[in-house]
């Protein structure tokens, strides 16, 4: 899985997690931002991302059980993770 934030140095977490998509389509991609918009978010989305957690609302079990539940849904398996 790759975390990625949406504010970076360079190109922002938008732009790799679409150069991602084209490499490792199938890569579980989770986004985490403390400053996105709305408009932001939109991007993140439409990029391919297949989670989205502001870091106000991270704690550890919240970010470890997301992974796990995209690493899971990818393998094609449900999981249910309790943080």
């Amino acid at each position: 899985a790759l975390v990625v934030d949406f504010a970076m140095p360079g190109p922002d977490g938008v732009e790799l997690v679409k150069a991602v998509r084209r490499r490792l389509p199938a890569l579980p991609v989770l986004m985490v931002s403390g400053v996105a918009t709305a408009a932001d978010q939109s991007r993140a989305w439409e990029a391919g991302v297949d989670a989205y957690l502001d870091k106000s609302d991270l704690r550890q079990g919240l970010l470890v059980s997301t992974l796990a539940s995209l690493l899971a849904l990818r393998n094609g398996s449900s999981l249910e993770v309790r943080p």
